[in-house]
């Protein structure tokens, strides 16, 4: 017996105990109430009641602002639960306020609770009004405000509209110097020489106003403008025309549905407020070449619910040095994002979630054009934008990016314009072969790889799947070390009317292959433009040998 081999029971019972144990710590670490399974769902909780607890604040700062636009009282937190905008989302069930499903998120009780201690201020208890700064008379109350402070030895200001106006309405001004006027000439406007010192100007009722430089030159230095009162602004169907140089401070929020123009900007911070009335604005305001702001405060358009334009909001302000993650969260209904961020030369990330909840955006063009310190492109950056018509100029200028993500367009099979996407990303040197596989209603490649002058190669299956294209207008243009063309890059676009100038200046071309030719001369023979397709290509060996109006 004492040579046989095998477990004995004692040891069988201590493996079984050890098993049971490791079960139980097992079950324990996944089912117990600080388990896996446990943390998970309460996360799952606390996101849901925090999404809850947003769209509630959402609701009640828009009922707030449009009560203090029509200078009503401020609403009751109870009102928020009776809104279209929060009952699409959540249903009240008794004392609790549950999803779509049926999931109880959280109380009544917790709800209002969170709004009575984080309701919005009102923003004439958080502005410094302009009763404080400048006394307003009676008769002055519905009139445009404004402090000039003239620091030069003299100064030239000039006043208008400057535009295409459509107006039938003088501007009606008082120049602060002893002087009045009705400005007529709204195209030339007037100039008026102004000594050093501080002047209040009021302007009465405009429908378009303008003060600082003449039509495209700022005002410069050794003047500043404060903005005591809006006052009374004409409505055009948010097309007026209101610009303003030299501006350095902000009393009190813009008025509702009147865009605003920005330019030369001295204000280092941005108001927090400024556009906490904009509640039906579709139109945003525009900072121009402000080079003093540093930052932009991540809530700046949360009440801008109603926003489709943020075009130029941002352009031009060089020391801008990073994009809040959920900038436009609040703005579901945008449409247009155009020269956002253009020359914003000190940005150096793109959020990746930048675009997450705009999903009816149409445009995103030149938004980071000429932002020369972006080193990457997020790949997810436009995965929820599903009906985005057009990247024009968006990443032109980016000379920071090496590399372009394969999947950036790979949810995108709406976009038609591809123009000047990638203009002047000097260091690119590939394109991933799939990167249009997705847009097959693309029509628009002009200037899409101008002088991407380290582009080395290109997929031969690059515009496989772009069946429906009419443009490729200069794409490679000056592409200067391009040393190939592949046989059939343009074989599989039968619709294209346009290839002018498609490859000029790709001075490194070593041969120009007889597919290509094939499928330029039936361009032409559709009546296509073909001029100047490989122009200046003079190292390729049948360069002599191509048709004139090819080079």
């Amino acid at each position: 017996m004492h040579n046989n081999r095998g477990i004995t029971m004692l040891a069988l019972v201590i493996t079984i105990v050890i098993l049971l144990l490791l079960a139980a710590v097992t079950i324990q670490l996944t089912l117990g109430n600080d388990g896996i399974i446990a943390k998970s769902t309460d996360a799952r909780i606390k996101q849901a009641k925090t999404e809850l607890i947003d769209t509630a604040r959402v609701e009640y700062s828009t009922l707030n602002m449009r009560a203090t636009a029509n200078d009503k009282e401020p609403p009751t937190p109870e009102m928020v639960l009776e809104q279209q905008g929060f009952l699409s989302r959540y249903n009240i069930v008794g004392e609790n306020i549950t999803d779509k499903n049926g999931n109880v998120i959280a109380t009544k009780e917790e709800v209002l609770n969170s709004l009575r201690r984080n309701s919005i201020t009102s923003p004439s208890s958080t502005v410094e009004t302009q009763e404080q700064q400048t006394p307003v008379a009676e008769e002055d109350k519905d009139k445009m405000i404004l402090k000039l402070r003239v620091t030069a030895e003299e100064k030239d200001i000039y006043f208008g509209a400057m535009g295409d106006t459509k107006t039938y309405y003088p501007i009606k001004i008082d120049y602060g110097n002893g002087t009045t006027d009705n400005i007529l000439d709204f195209n030339g406007g007037k100039k008026v020489k102004y000594p050093r010192g501080e002047y209040i100007i009021k302007v009465e009722e405009p429908e378009y106003f303008t003060m600082g430089g003449r039509i495209k030159q700022l005002l410069g230095e050794g003047a500043e403008v404060e903005i005591v009162k809006w006052g009374k602004i004409r409505e055009k169907n948010e097309e007026n025309y209101i610009q303003i140089d030299n501006v350095s401070k902000i009393h009190e929020p813009e008025p509702d549905k009147i865009p605003v123009i920005y330019r030369n900007a001295k204000f280092s911070t941005m108001p927090e407020w400024l556009y906490s009335k904009k509640v039906t604005s579709k139109v945003m305001s525009k900072i121009r070449y402000n080079a003093n702001l540093t930052e932009i405060p991540k809530d700046i358009f949360k009440n801008c619910v109603n926003a489709e334009n943020f075009a130029e909001s941002f352009l031009g302000c060089t020391n801008i040095q990073q994009i809040p993650e959920e900038l436009f969260k609040y703005n579901t209904k945008a449409k247009i994002f155009k020269a956002i961020f253009y020359e914003c030369s000190k940005i150096t990330e793109i959020p990746k979630d930048l675009f997450r909840y705009n999903e009816d955006v149409r445009k995103i063009e030149g938004s980071f054009a000429s932002c020369t310190a972006i080193m990457e492109i997020p790949e997810e950056l436009f995965k929820y934008n599903t009906k985005l018509e057009s990247v024009n100029w968006t990443f032109s200028g980016c000379v920071g990016i090496t590399e372009i993500p394969e999947n950036l367009f790979k949810h995108n099979g709406n976009i038609r314009d591809f123009s000047i996407t990638f203009r002047g990303c000097h260091n690119i040197t590939t394109v991933p072969k799939d990167l249009f596989k997705n847009n097959i209603h693309a029509r628009y490649f002009t200037y899409t790889f101008e002088n991407c002058v380290n582009l080395t190669t290109i997929p031969e299956e690059l515009f496989k799947y772009n069946v429906n294209t009419e443009k490729f207008a200069y794409t490679f243009l000056r592409c200067t070390k391009l040393r190939n063309i592949p046989d059939r890059l343009i074989s599989y676009n039968i619709r294209v009317k346009d290839v002018s100038q498609m490859f000029n200046g790709c001075k490194e071309l070593q041969v120009i292959p007889n597919e290509i030719l094939d499928c330029v001369n039936n361009v032409e023979q559709r009546g296509g433009l073909i001029k100047a397709i490989f122009k200046n290509c003079t190292a390729a060996s049948n360069y002599n040998s191509l048709p004139q109006d090819m080079r």
